[in-house]
């Protein structure tokens, strides 16, 4: 019997958020049966396990929706997963805070779970999804880089923003008008794929018709046919602002995805897992956009920039959602 049929026929028992509760209590080592404030207990889940309940329990609908949750898979192993990627401690440490499970077994849950997790990119990050609330501008996502740190791999691998330590590259693209998270691409090594290299790669051949995307001024050779940034020769002062609020809130999505230890400190596991660990930190960031925690909105329309009477418009910072 395959590993697929395994799967299908296998139906863990649904937690609810009192369930969830429960078994973060039983990995705090607190009576189940005394929940404390609202708030203390979201503080504390969000600590160990990197999201909010309501989030725990989408990801687990959508594993079990697409067949993922892995035969004998129970929530609590989830959960060590999310606490994997969350807290990023030594193995011995985590499978401790576990309950005391062998670091074997801890480990075991934690990759079946993650290509689970893996499992769900096309179904959370959605490139169509830049459409959303289309106003015809020409822009419709913005684009950046991030480097994550692994141990030292030569210099193909070498990172300006580690001093020429070794790290890996990703690209994470945003719809500009909901913030959603459409596109991730990845790894790449630091040393030998500069972000504009990375975006010719793949991006670029994904846009429509004379689309394109914001960027910073490390994409100006891309501009003015498929960029916008700053230092475009045909970029107009006035969009300035306007763009750096973009470009800010792309760094928004950079900063939560670093809150998790295992994108922010040293990778120590196989290199070839560390593509696993971001996907599925970005699949659980988008369903927490999702769920109402979205990154701050940003005015963004095309030209021209001035109203009836002269005045300068650049749109609102509503943008409909």
């Amino acid at each position: 019997m395959s590993d697929g049929d395994h799967r299908k026929r296998y139906r863990a028992e649904p937690p609810d958020a009192e369930f969830a509760l429960q078994k973060a209590r039983e990995i705090w080592n607190r009576d189940t049966r005394r929940p404390r404030a609202v708030a203390i207990e979201d503080e504390d889940f969000r600590g160990f396990f990197g999201c909010s309940v309501l989030v725990f329990l989408s990801l687990w609908t959508l594993l079990e929706r697409f067949d993922q949750i892995p035969p004998g898979g129970e929530a609590c192993h989830l959960m060590w997963t999310l606490m994997f990627l969350k807290i990023y401690a030594r193995n011995t440490v985590l499978s401790s805070l576990a309950g005391g499970v062998d670091p074997d077994t801890y480990m075991k849950w934690v990759w079946l779970f993650l290509d689970g997790i893996v499992y769900l990119e096309c179904h959370v990050i959605i490139w169509e999804n830049r459409l959303k609330l289309d106003r015809g501008n020409d822009c419709l996502t913005s684009v950046d880089c991030t480097d994550c740190r692994i141990p030292n791999h030569g210099p193909d691998f070498a990172s300006h923003k580690f001093n020429k330590k070794s790290g890996l590259r990703y690209e994470i693209a945003l719809c500009i008008l909901t913030g959603d998270v459409v596109w991730m691409n990845g790894p790449f090594e630091c040393g030998k794929w500069p972000d504009i290299s990375i975006f010719q790669s793949a991006l670029l051949g994904m846009l429509a018709d004379n689309e394109r995307v914001e960027a910073d001024d490390g994409y100006v050779g891309d501009h003015p046919m498929y960029i916008k940034c700053p230092a475009g020769f045909a970029n107009p002062e006035e969009t300035l602002f306007m763009q750096q609020r973009v470009r800010n809130r792309q760094e928004t999505i950079n900063e939560r995805v670093k809150n998790w230890k295992a994108l922010d400190g040293m990778w120590r596991h196989e290199i070839t897992r560390h593509g696993d660990a971001f996907r599925a930190i970005i699949i659980v960031s988008q369903l927490a956009i999702n769920s109402g925690e979205r990154l701050f909105p940003c005015g963004y329309r095309d030209p021209p920039y001035h109203g009836p009477g002269g005045e300068m418009d650049l749109g609102s910072d509503d943008d409909g959602l």
